[in-house]
């Protein structure tokens, strides 16, 4: 189903109940509503595909959240808000047009995965990815991710 906005009123009845939600291949989609962060039990947010340019700093207050993919999105700096997500344990920030990652990633010390790939430019052709600029450098924060097994 295409969308222009996450339907918050339908799904605001069942907001203790949610664990995932999954926004793909909605082009229409521009902004991500402040109430998202109205989601306490949301363990998993994908998004993908969207016109997203701005993350709600709402967002960043969704304690439990241990999954967020981000990519094919808008998104040309993510917030140093990010930092406050320290339950993730997997996040991807693929398929966006942005250069660097705020230092504030090395916050996420339960963070187990982290994929940064195809970034700034980032096209596929024939089924295969190109990574034309990408992310050049890591922050040395990124040191602060002990239990950190996959980048990529």
């Amino acid at each position: 189903m295409k969308i222009d906005q996450i339907p918050f009123d339908l799904i605001s009845k069942h907001n203790e109940n949610i664990r995932v939600l999954i926004v793909t291949n909605s082009p229409d989609l521009t902004s991500i509503p402040a109430k998202i962060n109205t989601l306490k039990n949301l363990k998993k947010f994908y998004i993908s595909g969207t016109q997203v340019k701005d993350l709600p700093e709402d967002l960043f207050k969704i304690d439990g959240l241990e999954s967020f993919e981000y990519n094919m999105n808008q998104t040309e700096k993510i917030p140093s808000a990010i930092g406050n997500l320290t339950s993730l344990k997997k996040l991807n920030l693929s398929l966006l047009p942005i250069t660097t990652l705020p230092v504030e990633i090395g916050k996420l010390t339960n963070l187990e995965s982290l994929e940064i790939t195809n970034n700034k430019g980032g096209k596929h052709i024939a089924n295969k990815s190109y990574n034309l600029v990408g992310i050049k450098h890591l922050p040395k924060e990124i040191g602060n991710l002990t239990k950190l097994n996959k980048l990529y």
